[in-house]
Parts: structure tokens; sequence; C-alpha cells
């Protein structure tokens, strides 16, 4: 891992760039193969080799962020992005709420943004207790001027990191201690991108709060710019190629790419503020009557009840967006008694519709499909069923695990021929086929309707985490120790399982060797290892 000035090649988390049409490239094919095999941080697809043109090449890279500009082109992207720079100006608002609640907003990251912030706790940190941190609508910008705004929070440290070009890990790393210990609530949306991820991301990681609002958008990518300085052939007339060079990673070197953060709380939009005031009331001095107490990570926040009734609309959206498992406490006057979300719900809750299946109660694994329910991870039938104890078939299985990602449907032409343009999951297939998650059969052929084995099953698992988290990639890449191997706990797998399963063991509702490898799975079976999986990494709780 290093660190330094090749930080600085990194154009850092820029907002998405369209593909525009070009004539008279002066970029060959050949020199911009050159460079994706030196520099694309992930396999080139067969297609891009194949493709005769620059602009074809770029189209089959499925590289949303990837643009190559003529001279001119490149003159006013500098320009766009030189008076973008001027117009960061005041990139942090503050103000003490309530007498107690910090709310500080911040519209994107750029180089002042570190004192901005520094300033802001510091002016109001002796009487805050809780911050509200607002990263709505902001969609990145400055890396480093994220890193340093986040040290006011989280203190020294690596607290970002950058895959490029064959798994070289780069970190950006804070030597500012944290300004404030106080505990915070960083409100997001489905346009928070970027640099702004990752700052929410940390808040998760570093365990320093909670995130309330929508998934976010999920841009876990960097780009960076080649002029003739960096290929002077390939570039001398003046012309330019922005490209994606690397996988953007939070502190628990996880990524957001695609897939975005998701929220401790997931509520709507409108819901986001309200709810995280809610959350806000001050910790009761003496008599706790009237006071719910909610625990959340490794912070506890506590609601004013007669204010969260004189709002129900506000305090069913937070029971709703509750986890099953969490840790509730009323004020009795002089103690806690502990309670269940469904049973605070019935006794002071109006209007609040569950998020749990209505056919899984029996489940012994009914908490973790009913907290994938609540994250918006998993979708049942139009009844409001999951059919836990059904098998599921390798089509149902690719719908699934994309939709729990949020990986978008592919509208290519389908991978196998046996997997219809029309059929219903012929979208998600090809996805995963694209990503390179699930693949056929010897005859060429998906075979959709097959029961998926364990085996199988945990082997796509793997692969779906290998790409979200980077210490899951790495092991999967360099395989199974020499030591594992020979402990015999894996002989029941065929060899190619066996590094799959052993990426994932100690993830799982049983041991791996207790396990049989070529049972059908069933769909309770399927979700509780997606939660165990999603959990293991600290995405949910």
């Amino acid at each position: 891992m290093q660190r330094g000035t090749d930080m600085k090649k990194i154009i850092a988390f820029t907002l998405a760039v369209c593909m525009a049409a070009t004539s008279a490239l002066a970029l060959t094919p050949v020199q911009l193969d050159g460079i994706l095999a030196e520099r694309y941080p992930a396999s080139v697809p067969q297609a891009v080799t194949q493709a005769a043109t620059v602009e074809d090449k770029l189209a089959a890279l499925g590289d949303p962020y990837a643009r190559y500009m003529t001279a001119e082109e490149y003159a006013d992207f500098q320009a766009s992005m030189s008076e973008g720079e001027q117009a960061v100006g005041a990139t942090v608002t503050a103000a003490l709420e309530d007498g107690h609640v910090g709310r500080i907003v911040i519209s994107v990251f750029g180089p002042g943004t570190y004192e901005g912030l520094k300033t802001a706790v510091n002016t109001h940190d002796a009487a805050a207790d809780r911050w509200i941190v607002d990263l709505r609508g902001n969609t990145g910008g400055d890396l480093r001027g994220a890193v340093d705004a986040m040290s006011v929070f989280m203190g020294k440290g690596d607290l970002v990191y950058l895959r490029e070009k064959g798994d070289k890990l780069y970190c950006a790393a804070s030597d500012t201690a944290k300004e404030s210990m106080d505990p915070v609530i960083a409100l997001v949306d489905s346009r928070t991108a970027s640099a702004a991820e990752l700052f929410a991301a940390n808040v998760r990681d570093r365990q320093r709060g909670i995130i309330i609002g929508s998934r976010t958008y999920g841009k876990g990518v960097a780009q960076s710019l080649f002029t003739a300085k960096e290929y002077p052939q390939a570039f001398a007339d003046g012309s330019a190629l922005l490209l994606t060079t690397g996988y953007a990673f939070s502190d628990s070197l996880t990524t957001a790419n695609v897939m975005g953060v998701i929220p401790t709380l997931l509520v709507d939009d409108a819901m986001t503020e309200p709810v995280a005031k809610l959350l806000c009331a001050k910790a009761p001095a003496g008599d706790n009557s009237g006071t719910l107490r909610v625990h959340l990570g490794r912070w506890r926040w506590y609601v004013d009840l007669a204010a969260a009734q004189a709002r129900p609309e506000v305090f069913a959206a937070l029971l709703e967006a509750l986890p099953p498992q969490t840790d509730l406490y009323l004020g009795s006057g002089s103690g806690w008694e502990k309670q269940s979300v469904a049973a605070v719900a019935a006794r002071y809750g109006k209007g609040v519709s569950s998020r749990s299946f209505s056919d899984v109660g029996a489940s012994e694994y009914a908490d973790a499909i009913n907290t994938l329910k609540t994250y918006g991870i998993l979708k049942g039938n139009a009844a409001g069923d999951f059919m836990p104890k059904a098998t599921l078939d390798r089509a149902s299985l690719c719908a699934l695990l994309a939709q729990a990602m949020d990986y978008p449907k592919s509208n290519d032409a389908p991978a196998f021929p046996d997997t219809p343009a029309d059929a219903w999951y012929t979208p998600y297939v090809t996805t995963l086929s694209q990503m390179g998650v699930v693949n056929g059969y010897d005859d060429g052929l998906f075979h959709p309707n097959d029961p998926i084995p364990h085996q199988q099953f945990m082997v796509i698992l793997a692969r779906i985490i290998a790409n979200t988290n980077h210490t899951c990639h790495a092991a999967l890449a360099a395989g199974m120790p020499d030591e594992d191997a020979a402990s015999g706990a894996y002989d029941a797998y065929d060899p190619w399982a066996r590094t799959g399963v052993w990426v994932l063991d100690g993830w799982w509702h049983a041991p791996a060797k207790a396990i049989v490898p070529k049972a059908p799975t069933t769909r309770e079976e399927a979700a509780y290892d997606l939660y165990s999986a999603l959990n293991g990494l600290g995405l949910i709780p």
C-alpha cells in the first residue's frame, strides 16, 4: 500500500460525464487498448478489444465516466473545472438548534471545507451533544478536502483507499485530531455521491454515529485525466482522455460503487430530517418517564414520546425503519424497561406499517429476513409473501442478488441461449454474467430453472462480496491457504467451490463443513446467508 503523489493524479470524484460524439479522433484504437491495459482497474471486456474505433471501444467498455475529448472539448472541460472550483466558495453552513444539536450542511467538498467544518464545530461544540451533518445533494468534490473534513469527527488515521490496476492499494490519511467526541447523524439521499458517500460510510465504519435517509447514488470510482504529459504520442494534438482508474473504499475497505451506502435508517426523503431531529432529544437527567431510548450502533439516542406522538407520521417513519432486533428501552421514571420495536409500535405508534414479510414468522431466520426487508434489500410477491421454504432456482437467485445489491438491469443481448430476451429474469442473469458473478454449464447453457445447490450459491455470493469488499476480493484472488486446504474442512465441496466457501466461512447459519454442499438452497437459507455477509461487512446491523 502506498501514499503520496500518486493520489494527485486522481481526478477526485468528479460528477458523471456523458459520452461525447467526436470527430477526427487523434487517439488511435491501438493506443487506447494500450492505455486500458495499463490503467483500467477492471477486466477489459472482449467486446472492447474487438471494437474497431475509439468511440466503439469506449461504448463497449461500459464505463459511464469515460470520455475522450478533442483539443477544443478539453479546453472547455478545463474551463468548466476552473469555474467549478471558483464557484465552490463556502461549502459549510452551521447552526445550533434546540440549544444542543449542531446542524451542519456540507454542499460539496473542496479545499476550504476542512477549515469551515472545523470552525463550525469549535463554535458550537461546547453546547452541542449531537451533530446532524447534511450530505443530501452533495455529489462529492475534492477527495483530499473530504478526507480532511472527515478528520474533524474521525481523527487521525487511514480513512480512504483507492485500488488501481494490479490491485495496488493507495491510502488517503489524516494526521489531525478529531474536534468533537459527540455522535453524528449523517443525512443522505439518492444524490449523495462519491466523496460524500465515503464520508457517510466512515460515519458507519468508524462508529461515529448513524446514517438516515435513502440509499445513496453509488459512485465508488475515481477517474484520471490523461493528456500529452502522460502519453505524448497519443495526445499530441492537445486532446485528452478521462478514464476510471480506481475503486474507492471507506475505512472498512468496502466500496459504495453501484450499490450505494445503505442508511442505518432507511426513510423517505421527506422524513429524513424530521426523523433525525426526533432522535435528538436530550438524555434525561432525572425522571426519564416519557422517554424512549434507542440503541443504534454504539450510541444511545433519545426520543421524547410527547413530541413523537405530536407528529405521528414522523414517529411511524422511525419505527418502520428500525430493524426488528433493535434494542429499545422505555423510561419508567428511575429505570429503563426493554421493549421490542413491535411492542412500542403497538403501544405508541399510529399508522405504523410493518415492513416484515407476512409468512416468515415460523422461520428460524425471521429476524434476518425481515431486516433485509426493512432495508429494501429483499422483495416478496404482490401478497407480501417471501415463501421462505421454497427452493431457489438459478434465475430467481440472480434476481434476488441483483436487486439486493442495486445492480442495474442489463439491456444487452442475453448471455446464454436458454435465457430468452423476453424472460423476466434475463436482464438480471445478463448483468451478473457480465460482472463475472455467474457462469453457465459446460454445455453453454445457464439452466435458469435448475435448483441452486448450496456450494454454487456460496461461490456466487463470495463473488458478490468480493466486488464490495477489498479484503474479500484479495482473499478470493489469492486462494485458500495450504493449511486450510489440508485441514479437511472443505473436502465435501467440489474443488472449484472450496475457495469461495472458505472466503465466506464464519458468516453462515452453520459451519461450512456442516452444510450439505449439493443440497438445494431454500429462499430462507439464501436470505440468511446474504444477511450474514452484509452484516459481517458492517453494511447493515
